[in-house]
């Protein structure tokens, strides 16, 4: 991360491409440290911050659900594409809840 000169701290912007296995790649890692996912939702919530659709964000968890090798971390990765869809509470919802069509 960079800091601008008013002392921010400015995170990269990257690709489409870059993005999503960025965010892949990072919740791989945490997924199998973790199993408290509000945790979890928290890169869902950076990852938005970043620039990444909801469209974008549910393809790439869905590349991560065909790549995870047990169960309970498909189960996981499930809860956070509840999240990123809105098929959860209100606040926990990474997208507005108008924002409820599958792909947008």
């Amino acid at each position: 991360m960079d800091v601008n000169a008013k002392g921010n701290i400015e995170k990269p912007v990257f690709d489409r491409q870059t993005l999503s296995k960025k965010f892949i790649a990072l919740l791989q890692q945490e997924i199998e440290k973790h199993d408290i996912n509000l945790d979890l939702r928290a890169i869902l919530v950076d990852f938005k911050g970043r620039g990444m659709s909801k469209k974008m964000m549910l393809e790439s968890l869905e590349k991560l659900r065909n790549a995870v090798n047990a169960e309970i971390e498909e189960d996981v990765v499930l809860e956070l594409m509840d999240y990123a869809f809105g098929w959860c509470r209100p606040e926990f919802s990474i997208f507005k809840q108008e924002d409820r069509s599958e792909y947008q």
